[in-house]
């Protein structure tokens, strides 16, 4: 939602005849595909960027294992285990296709769009002043007429059908959590101007969209990357704009650079200040259930509640490119213990469900025990103290990329909530992921920063803008604290009913979770509080979760590991952050992942890990033969045609996705089942 390129703030003095030619090529020409296809094609490119360091990496390790013998240590956590799950390209094709047929009827529709935006303002005509598409959103900027005395500025935006699985229920969660944060708190978000589902739109098959204030401003993530703030805010033409989406496309970029080395402190804290103080007024608001926010206007006024489970990215991502479907749960959750169990639980149920999740035995092996270990660090990184409560506001897709700021850095507006819901505390306060712009989980392994000879490494080239960031953030609670020296000390009923926490791991996990069996219930007796939290009126300010800082338990989370455990709840693929990151910190580091592997396989998972893999190796077999035959149907475009991934393959333009079937999953499976009817452990009743 950034600025327009070239017309925001000069549409006044354009005459009617240059707003009727602009109207017509920004709408009626065919550049919404181009613009919705950039988007993708950016996220998709980042994607293969992920899964081809992955396989390169994988190459290296079986080099390395060939001529030394056997793996190093090292080499086997850093090099083995880059495995990454293929999307299901099925699936893909599917929504891809459902992408397609809505970029054709809304260039149909053309400036006959902007009949929805009129109808909102008393039927005045608007024009259209520039457009822009993402991954998951398609968006018209609009301006009235000032001849008619109507000077508004607004921005359509309709979500994709395809790229969202769930369109309605996304706007919805979208708009209740914009209107409750323009309304119950000072955070700059824009004015929902309208909104509406499907039903309420005048143009079928269009889908539910918003309808919101125009913020003027540029995006954060322009500046923080290194680009001059004079050269971000030149304008630009429409086709300069275009171009620039097209390029971004071609090299995969889109949000995916690192920050600047050579920014200077001083401007990171002017915006870590603004931020800081973001994360300081959230962290103000408290709810009683995990979940996404509904809206309801009544004859009492505008009231919000939590009745759904959380409708996250991950939830949205799992379906789009790997099909496995939301689950039918329908209620909230009422602990965090109970919602980290179900995220764990999820990705195991991923491997069973998605297809080809499995195309290789020793990934597969390594994938599933690694998924049911993730699950037994449950305990370990749940924060006790709060695990009935309150929960806090937690954006998916918090960063810079959505934040707007004018010339002098001030944020002008915090974009894109789609992905917001009530989160257990402890996701709300770890450290911020953003602080380097690329993703902790795209940081290569010691990739070299700012000198380019490896002397820092991303990791603690974070840790120093972390420590920037908290020591703001530290100066802005003080400020805050003597502030709120009126309010009286509230006294805290849920004091008696929290147990004493050990510093040290808990160990009655290794019989609960780490199979994976426990019955909730006794789980539950296990998890530190007694009773749920019962919210109570709590004046602007005061943060009646734990009385210990924000700032505090922000750098708790990094040291802890507990920001890594955050990073593979929120992973589709997450073994190299699990291997790397967090394994250690949980099971400790006296044995190698090879001997952690075949423990499980053995002990934890009684060997049923074994028929398993047969059975997700024949999956992902059928699964090879069904895409093979969808790419010979005829009149059926290759995938690189379809998504443009030709221009990624170095001039292979025909090459194919590395998706044929060969024989080897075959022989893979016969060598399990050999294996395993030698041990006993699957008897073989005729295929």
């Amino acid at each position: 939602m950034s600025s327009d390129p070239g017309t925001a703030g000069t549409t006044g003095g354009l005459d009617k005849e240059t707003r009727r030619r602009m109207t017509i090529a920004l709408c009626d020409q065919p550049v919404i595909t181009q613009l919705v296809e950039t988007g993708l094609a950016s996220k998709l490119k980042r994607e293969e960027n992920k899964r081809q360091i992955a396989q390169n990496k994988k190459a290296e390790a079986k080099a390395k294992a060939s001529s030394l013998g056997k793996l190093e240590e090292r080499s086997t956590k850093e090099l083995q285990y880059l495995n990454a799950m293929e999307f299901d390209d099925i699936a893909y094709a599917r929504n891809q296709a459902t992408i397609i047929a809505w970029q054709d009827h809304m260039q149909s529709i053309g400036s006959g769009i902007l009949k929805l935006a009129s109808k909102y303002c008393d039927g005045q005509p608007c024009y259209a002043v520039g457009i822009r598409g993402g991954a998951f959103n398609y968006c018209v900027e609009v301006s009235f007429d000032r001849d008619e005395g109507i000077e508004a500025h607004w921005l359509m935006r309709f979500p994709i059908p395809g790229a969202v699985m769930h369109p309605e229920a996304k706007v919805r969660h979208e708009v209740a959590v914009m209107r409750y944060l323009y309304e119950k708190t000072s955070i700059p978000v824009p004015r929902i101007v309208a909104w509406g589902t499907a039903q309420d739109n005048i143009f079928e098959g269009v889908g539910p969209f918003i309808i919101m204030d125009f913020v003027q401003g540029k995006s954060l993530y322009e500046i923080l990357k290194g680009a001059p703030i004079e050269e971000v805010f030149r304008p630009q033409s429409a086709n300069e704009y275009l171009d620039e989406l097209a390029r971004k496309a071609r090299a995969g970029e889109g949000d995916n650079e690192v920050l600047s080395p050579t920014i200077d402190d001083s401007i990171l804290s002017i915006v870590y200040r603004q931020l800081a103080n973001v994360y300081l007024e959230l962290s103000e608001h408290n709810f009683d259930k995990i979940g996404s926010l509904e809206m309801t206007d009544g004859l009492l006024g505008r009231t919000w509640t939590i009745k759904a489970p959380p409708y996250t990215n991950l939830t949205n991502e799992l379906e789009r490119v790997a099909g496995v479907p939301k689950e039918d749960r329908c209620e909230p959750f009422h602990s965090a213990a109970d919602y980290l169990l179900n995220v764990a639980q999820q990705k195991i149920n991923v491997m069973q469900m998605q297809r080809n999740s499995v195309d290789d035995a020793d990934f597969g092996r390594e994938a599933y025990v690694a998924r049911h270990m993730f699950r037994g660090t449950v305990p370990t990184f749940l924060d006790h103290e709060n695990n009935h409560g309150p929960f806090k506001l937690v954006c998916d897709d918090f960063r810079p990329g959505n934040i707007l700021v004018d010339r002098d850095l001030k944020i002008t507006a915090i974009c894109d909530w789609e992905w917001t819901y009530a989160a257990p505390y402890q996701q709300f306060y770890t450290a911020p992921r953003w602080l380097l712009l690329k993703a902790p989980e795209e940081w290569n392994i010691n990739e070299p920063y700012g000198s380019g000879q490896g002397e820092d490494d991303m990791r603690k080239a974070y840790e120093k803008k972390l420590d920037l960031f908290l020591r703001i953030m530290e100066e802005e609670e003080a400020k805050r604290a003597a502030a709120k020296l009126s309010y009286p000390t509230l006294p805290s009923n849920r004091a008696k009913s929290l147990k004493p926490i050990s510093t040290a791991p808990p160990t009655w996990f290794h019989d609960l979770i780490d199979d994976g069996t426990a019955p909730d219930e006794e789980l539950e007796s296990h998890f530190l509080i007694d009773k749920p939290y019962t919210p109570v009126h709590t004046p602007a300010g005061f943060n009646e979760a734990k009385s210990e800082a924000l700032s505090s338990l922000m750098r708790k989370s990094w040291t802890s590991g507990q920001f890594w455990f955050n990073e593979c709840l929120r992973a589709y693929n997450f073994d190299l952050i699990y291997w790397l990151r967090l394994h250690d910190l949980h099971y400790g580091g006296d044995k190698s992942v090879e001997c952690c592997v075949n423990d499980w396989a053995a002990i934890k998972l009684n060997g049923h890990i074994d028929g398993f893999i047969v059975e997700k190796l024949r999956d992902c077999k059928a699964y090879w033969k069904e895409l093979d035959a969808l790419h010979k149907a005829p009149g059926v475009k290759s995938e690189d045609e379809t998504n443009g991934r030709a221009e990624h393959n170095d001039g292979k333009e025909n090459e194919r996705p590395q998706v044929v079937i060969h024989e080897e999953p075959e022989e893979q499976e016969q060598e399990v089942i050999t294996a395993a009817v030698e041990m006993g452990k699957v008897t073989l009743s005729g295929r």
